[in-house]
């Protein structure tokens, strides 16, 4: 390719974001509905993860998830990665 014959870009378009499809303002984007999982200690014990966690996002929405240590935060967000899989 020969980068001398390139154009440089239009300044009608240059510094704006086109905006991507999805779904329209006020509807969920990111849903989680009664999640559950539930990890087996080394010892065989059975520790609760997570237990009927429920919300939605929407388009434009900023959100945190505050709690204290071991309360499910990682695994809620591990599972909705899809790196590991709810229990039901």
């Amino acid at each position: 390719m020969n980068l001398a014959k390139l154009a440089p870009p239009s300044t009608a378009s240059a510094g704006r974001l086109h905006p991507v499809p999805g779904p329209a303002r006020g509807q969920p984007c990111i849903e989680v509905a009664g999640v559950n999982h539930v990890f087996m200690s080394p010892l065989g014990a059975t520790v609760q993860a997570t237990s009927n966690v429920s919300f939605s996002i929407g388009v434009g929405e900023f959100v945190a998830l505050v709690g204290p240590s071991g309360c499910g935060k990682t695994t809620l967000l591990n599972m909705m990665a899809g790196l590991v899989t709810p229990g039901s």
